[in-house]
C-alpha cells in the first residue's frame, strides 16, 4: 500500500506538522536496503547518517528528501526504485515539517 503525503492531509487540518521519528526510519532502512543492497558498510553509514541529521538536524527531512530523489534518479531497478518512491511519497509534506517526535 502506498502511503499518502501527509502535505496533502496535514495543511488543512494545522499549521504545524510533526513527522513520525519511527515510521520515518523505517522508510529510511528501505531505502538503504535499496540503495546499497550489496555494500552492508555504505548501508550502514548512511542510515546511521540519516537518521542522526533526521533527529537532530531542522533541515535534515529535506536533505534527506533531496539525495532520495538522487537516489531515485540513478537507480534503474523497479523494486528498489519503488521503495525511494514510497519514502519518498512518506517524506514529502510542503511546508517543510516543522518537528521531528
Amino acid at each position: 500500500m502506498e502511503p499518502k503525503p501527509i502535505g496533502l492531509f496535514a495543511p488543512k487540518h494545522t499549521s504545524r506538522q510533526i513527522l513520525d521519528f519511527y515510521h520515518a526510519t523505517e522508510y529510511l532502512t528501505n531505502v538503504a536496503d535499496a540503495q546499497f543492497a550489496r555494500d552492508t558498510r555504505a548501508r550502514k553509514k548512511w542510515l546511521d547518517d540519516a537518521c542522526t541529521r533526521l533527529k537532530h538536524d531542522h533541515k535534515g527531512p529535506q536533505v534527506l528528501i533531496e539525495q532520495m530523489q538522487g537516489f531515485l534518479a540513478a537507480q534503474q531497478q523497479s523494486d528498489p526504485r519503488a521503495k525511494i518512491k514510497a519514502a519518498l511519497t512518506y517524506f514529502h509534506a510542503p511546508p517543510a515539517v516543522n518537528e521531528i517526535c
